[in-house]
């Protein structure tokens, strides 16, 4: 993969994506991930759009990123088997690009909402976090689709151990006290009250801004989440 440099531009459309995303985070608190998801998705593509110098890279990478549209469309449709599809496609037929890295990314997270689990951990495994601040929250992204893979398939160390990376991927304002809140459901779930205190205090301790906010969703987190642990398990 090649190095990239820094790019103004880019970082100046992240800083006024989290605006939006903060925005969208306090009125559809469970879609957060797959809000964050878009936005990383959309400065990235704009890096790789952006960020090669060489004629014949460019218009590879060009051809690459103009395939994987349809994948991106197809998200914004909430129709994720095109979207894997699409994805799947340009991973394969533009190898060694950034959009086929990108389009890896975008695979094992539609088959994330699909429910495929084993080709959406291959697909995400096979993503190589990209630089920058927007290359950081997609990698931070990846990380905690990986947890939620592990919640599924009842790993729940396997998905403390990446929330916990999550969480450290990212200094974004968003994503890391939602990946500790994700922490806290687990320990919550497993019935270790403690541990998910913890989380929760570093979320106040980190944000104070959430600090008001943090008594309600441990109140909501302890009683949903051992409810729906208890019927997954019947």
């Amino acid at each position: 993969m090649t190095n990239k440099a820094e790019n103004p531009q880019l970082d100046a459309a992240v800083i006024e994506a989290r605006g939006k995303v903060e925005t969208f985070f306090e009125k559809h608190g469970k879609s957060i991930l797959w809000g964050l998801f878009i936005v990383a998705c959309a400065c990235v593509i704009y890096f790789i759009w952006s960020s090669r110098s060489e004629r014949n890279s460019r218009i590879a990478e060009q051809n690459a990123s103009v395939a994987l549209v349809a994948a991106y469309d197809a998200i914004g449709m909430g129709d994720y088997e095109t979207a894997a599809a699409e994805a799947v496609k340009v991973a394969s037929e533009y190898e060694g690009t950034d959009a086929a890295n990108l389009a890896s990314y975008i695979a094992g997270a539609s088959y994330v909402k699909l429910g495929q689990w084993d080709d959406a951990r291959s697909y995400l495994n096979g993503y190589e976090p990209a630089e920058g601040a927007a290359g950081e929250l997609l990698n931070a992204m990846r990380l905690g689709l990986l947890g939620d893979i592990a919640v599924e398939q009842d790993d729940l160390q396997g998905a403390l151990d990446y929330f916990a990376k999550a969480a450290a991927a990212s200094s974004d304002p968003v994503s890391e006290p939602m990946f500790l809140r994700k922490q806290a459901e687990v320990y919550a779930a497993m019935g270790d009250d403690a541990k998910a205190a913890e989380c929760y205090a570093a979320i106040a301790r980190k944000y104070p801004a959430q600090a008001s906010s943090v008594e309600k969703y441990r109140k909501y987190d302890a009683a949903e989440l051992r409810k729906r642990w208890a019927i997954r398990h019947i």
